[in-house]
């Protein structure tokens, strides 16, 4: 017999906590100011080409979603990502794109830049898997073992981008946007999650989806933290 719902969502919370995205290196630094504007500017072009790409797992979400409920809530999360109309003055990637630049960042270096190894082995990832299954399994990966975990960390990065590196609120809109925004959307995923995922099998997919995300989201920060240090990013 699956566990109860609050018993499976208790569950994912504790496999999330274990890898929690504000633990990082990549936020803690942040919050000291350790990095050279230089190396951070690095961060901020490849965080820019994972936002403006990983977004399209949500396309396949809404692909494999019967409900129509649902995909209205999935529509409203891409109008938040791809738009201005709802959160934030422009869509995500051009918040990310504005924060680049704000840290000195060209168009010719963000032209020539090139993802490292560990985003696109994010990007590819999330967007194959998201296309290639249930939707709630999909979801729970992207939004409830995801989205939960950013607004502690974007709280945490733009109290340190400020303090240390002198960046306007207009500078980290990217990072503001999606404190009460990610609120949202995890919490309506924990509650479609503990609608749909009643069945050993579908509990079982979902539990692995959240232990993959977070494996793969944190060997991204892996990344993210090298280039901030200065271990080399991809040109």
């Amino acid at each position: 017999m699956p566990p109860t719902a609050n018993a499976f969502i208790e569950e994912l919370k504790q496999i999330i906590q274990g890898r929690m995205y504000s633990s990082h290196s990549i936020i803690q630094g942040l919050t000291k100011g350790e990095y050279d504007r230089e190396h951070l500017k690095g961060w901020a072009i490849q965080k820019y080409f994972q936002v403006d790409q990983h977004i399209r797992a949500f396309g396949g979400i809404y692909a494999n979603c019967p409900d129509r409920k649902v995909r209205r809530m999935l529509v409203e999360n891409l109008i938040d990502e791809e738009t201005d109309l709802r959160c934030g003055s422009d869509s995500h990637a051009a918040l990310c794109l504005r924060f680049a630049k704000a840290l000195g960042a060209t168009n010719g270096e963000i032209a020539t830049s090139r993802m490292i190894p560990e985003v696109t082995d994010y990007v590819n990832w999330v967007i194959d898997f998201c296309k290639n299954s249930p939707f709630i399994v999909g979801l729970a990966a992207l939004s409830l073992a995801g989205e939960s975990q950013v607004p502690d960390a974007m709280r945490a990065a733009v109290q340190g981008l400020q303090k240390h590196y002198g960046l306007s609120a207009e500078d980290v809109e990217f990072f503001t946007v999606h404190i009460g925004g990610d609120e949202e959307h995890s919490g309506v995923a924990e509650t479609l999650v503990r609608e749909y995922a009643t069945t050993d099998e579908t509990q079982a997919q979902v539990r692995d989806a959240v232990k993959t995300f977070c494996d793969k989201w944190w060997r991204m920060q892996d990344g993210y933290y090298r280039v901030a240090v200065g271990q080399g990013a991809a040109r």
